[in-house]
């Protein structure tokens, strides 16, 4: 994936989960015009519905949103390719975006938090214990 450009990475609903991609795409955009050129799939991880980049570590993080929802984590390489680093159940299928992210939507079921080792917390709503 090396070239010019930022790598944008966007989560593709997969057929499991009434869409038609393969997991998470990459993409180049052109620093100068905003386009975007497609890279082809980064990584196949199923119906990733939201995704976050960790603000420390070179760590993607996916919403998988299945029937027993779960988080999945991707080392992001210097050249923007990703490797699987483990995946960890949600507790429930509507699993939202770690806190501190603008973008999670309210009300939630479940949540998930940045750890201070650089992991994610995740939690039902309710429940003080988390699977880490």
């Amino acid at each position: 994936m090396a070239g010019q450009g930022a790598i944008v990475y966007v989560g593709c609903y997969t057929v499991g989960a009434g869409g038609h991609g393969e997991g998470i795409v990459a993409a180049r955009r052109d620093l100068v015009t905003g386009a975007l050129t497609p890279l082809g799939t980064a990584a196949a991880t199923p119906a990733p519905s939201f995704l976050a980049r960790h603000p420390e570590l070179p760590v993607l993080y996916a919403v998988n949103e299945v029937t027993d929802g779960a988080v999945s984590a991707f080392r992001v390489a210097s050249d923007g390719g990703l490797t699987a680093l483990g995946s960890r159940p949600t507790g429930g299928r509507r699993a939202v975006p770690p806190r501190g992210c603008p973008e999670r939507p309210a009300p939630f079921r479940g949540q998930l938090r940045w750890r201070e080792r650089g992991g994610v917390s995740a939690r039902r709503a309710g429940d003080a214990r988390g699977t880490h």
